[in-house]
This record gives structure tokens, C-alpha cells and sequence, in this order.
């Protein structure tokens, strides 16, 4: 995890990157360790290009002292409105969307009361009403150290 700090005077955190392992099949996809960006966050009071700027430290930081991780992976969700413009903005390639090359279309489940979207049918809370909701294709992207 990587935080951007305001100057130094002050303690709060206005932006947090976090890497964290993806599944096997991603370093098998590029060849080596990869590494996923799980969550970035920038507080919005942080001038515009903080998160490319942020990631991009990020970036350098894992180069130098994590010389085994090959590449870093992330997403952009089309459901949040997110096309990957920061990841653009940060020389990241554009490597399709996911989803791709599956045979049939997955689906994420929403209880018909609240409105809670879960990943799997066995999250769904006994007794749930659910309906199934066709999964959004991620846009995905790399960046190779």
C-alpha cells in the first residue's frame, strides 16, 4: 500500500493505492509475477491528476524494490462510469476487456429488497429474493515493468 500525504503539516491521508495478488491465471496471461491495482483512492480535494500522479509513484516504488513482479494490472468499471482515461494518462496499455473470451456470460446476483449486488449466489442471505443481472465487462489494462 502506497499513501500520498498533504505536505508534511499535516497526518491525513488524501490518496491510497493498493496493490494486492490477482488470480494465478493473470501471470500466467503476462508471462510473470503480476500484481493487481485493487483500489486507488484520492480525496477530492486533491487538484486534478493527483491519481495518475499517484500511480505513477506507485509504479516507480514497485520498479525498485520489487524487481520480481513483471507487470500490474487494473480495471475500469463502465458501471461507475470509469473508462481508464487516469490509467491512459499514466502510459498503461489498453488490454481489452474481460470477459473476452468466455463462452457464456457471468452474472452477479441483487437482492430485489436492498438492492445489495453479490458476486456469487452462495453470498446471498437465506431466504434472499435475488435476480440475476448480466455482468458489465471490465476494461482492462497493464502496465509491464
Amino acid at each position: 500500500m502506497l499513501g500520498m500525504r498533504k505536505r508534511e503539516i499535516c497526518d491525513k491521508f488524501i490518496g491510497v493505492a493498493v496493490f494486492a495478488l490477482p488470480p494465478r491465471e493473470t501471470s500466467k496471461r503476462y508471462g510473470g509475477e503480476t500484481w493487481e491495482l485493487a483500489r486507488l483512492w484520492v480525496d477530492d480535494s486533491v487538484p486534478q491528476n493527483a491519481e495518475t500522479w499517484l500511480i505513477s509513484r506507485a509504479v516507480r516504488y514497485i520498479k525498485h524494490n520489487f524487481i520480481q513482479v513483471k507487470a500490474l494490472v487494473s480495471y475500469a468499471d463502465p458501471a461507475a462510469n470509469h473508462v481508464g482515461t487516469i490509467y491512459k494518462a499514466a502510459n498503461w496499455i489498453s488490454d481489452g476487456r474481460t470477459d473476452q473470451e468466455r463462452k457464456t456470460p457471468r452474472f452477479d446476483y441483487v437482492c430485489a429488497i436492498t438492492g445489495k449486488h453479490y458476486s456469487r449466489r452462495s453470498h446471498v442471505p437465506e431466504g434472499g429474493c435475488v435476480l440475476r443481472v448480466p455482468r458489465v465487462s471490465k476494461h482492462r489494462f497493464v502496465y509491464r515493468l
